[in-house]
């Protein structure tokens, strides 16, 4: 697919009712192309995080779209 590069654009937390927090996010994804030409994306998606522990933990992940269509849509091919 040519993928090159995944870049965090933004992220906004949000706290919900006792452990827990939704993250909403935007990516910028770049691929490159056999005559040296790229193509940047951006895709959101959001998380759910559990963060009772040490650790933080994703519980969910939800893509807003389809990033295959998206990539499809433009001349990426998957």
């Amino acid at each position: 697919m040519g993928w090159q590069s995944t870049e965090l654009v933004s992220l906004r937390e949000t706290s919900l009712n006792g452990p827990y927090t939704m993250v909403d996010t935007r990516w910028r994804m770049t691929f490159a192309f056999e005559d040296q030409s790229t193509e940047e994306i951006q895709v959101d998606s959001t998380f759910i995080v559990y963060t009772g522990n040490e650790e933080p933990k994703i519980v969910m992940y939800l893509p807003h779209g389809d990033a295959l269509v998206t990539l499809a849509n433009r001349r990426v091919k998957a």
